[in-house]
């Protein structure tokens, strides 16, 4: 797609210009990050919430921790 390649070249000429370490290509199962990357490395959120109350902001760390897990097991549960 024009899309793709468009960052293809983008990407292409950033390491002609100044070569990164790593590229983050953000969430998602696009297949260009298949495509372009090798690697994967997990990824999540962090929200930093002011005014709750100890309670509520371990009910907010649990409820992420679940959520985690949860995305563990599907993904491992999902075919190749």
């Amino acid at each position: 797609s024009p899309g793709t390649v468009l960052l293809y070249e983008a990407i292409e000429d950033l390491f002609t210009v100044d070569p990164p370490r790593r590229i983050s290509f953000g969430f998602g199962n696009n297949q260009y990050k298949e495509v372009l990357g090798r690697a994967c490395a997990p990824a999540s959120n962090l929200y930093a919430v002011r005014g709750l109350t100890n309670h509520a902001r371990f009910a907010l760390l649990d409820l992420y921790n679940l959520a985690l897990r949860y995305r563990r097991r599907a993904k491992a549960a999902a075919p190749d």
